[in-house]
């Protein structure tokens, strides 16, 4: 069995020997300690993926299981004793390269390739910060001894309202409170 799985991978290793290929290392560590878990090549062209090598020898304990694959680093954190019962997902972007990977439960298969599906995007720039009104260019006019002044456009009430409400406020000061009338 051992034998065969050999040939296999070595006559797959050589078929998919392209720039389409990867090795990808998959390994569990702790903080004494790191170790190999299963080691597989991944062809781009045809999405498909051989497993290496796998380690059975570990004692049972909390792993993070990570790889050096594209900067993935720890990417699970579980406790394991052996990787015989888990499955390695390997999420596809729209190119093939692998975008993610995971470790979960299941015996069926070793490697299962998810490919990239679409899906709604989200809007990330909402209608008030699309952008702001622009600010009116101050018109300027020429006075009769030949000086540009600036022409103010602001309302009567906008330049004058420090003259109309101190008067309103001593007004309304000065006038007697409604006093309700008994009946």
């Amino acid at each position: 069995m051992i034998v065969i799985r050999a040939l296999l991978v070595l006559i797959f290793a050589g078929l998919i020997a392209g720039d389409d290929t990867v090795t990808v290392d998959i390994y569990a560590q702790t903080a004494e300690s790191k170790h190999d878990l299963i080691s597989f090549v991944y062809d781009k062209s045809s999405q498909s993926s051989v497993v290496l090598k796998e380690n059975d020898n570990l004692a049972r304990q909390e792993y993070c299981i990570g790889t050096s694959y594209k900067s993935l680093g720890c990417f699970n954190y579980m406790s394991l004793d052996t990787v015989r019962d888990k499955l390695v997902q390997l999420q596809l972007n729209q190119e093939g390269d692998i975008e993610r990977l995971s470790l979960i439960s299941g015996a069926n298969d070793r490697i299962v390739l998810k490919p990239y599906e679409s899906h709604p995007v989200p809007n990330l720039k909402p209608i008030g910060a699309k952008g702001q009104k622009p600010k009116k260019e101050p018109t300027k006019k020429v006075d009769e001894n030949g000086q540009e002044i600036e022409e103010d456009d602001r309302s009567w009430i906008q330049k004058n309202w420090m003259y109309v409400v101190p008067p309103l406020l001593i007004l309304f000061m000065s006038l007697p409170a409604d006093e309700p009338q008994p009946k």
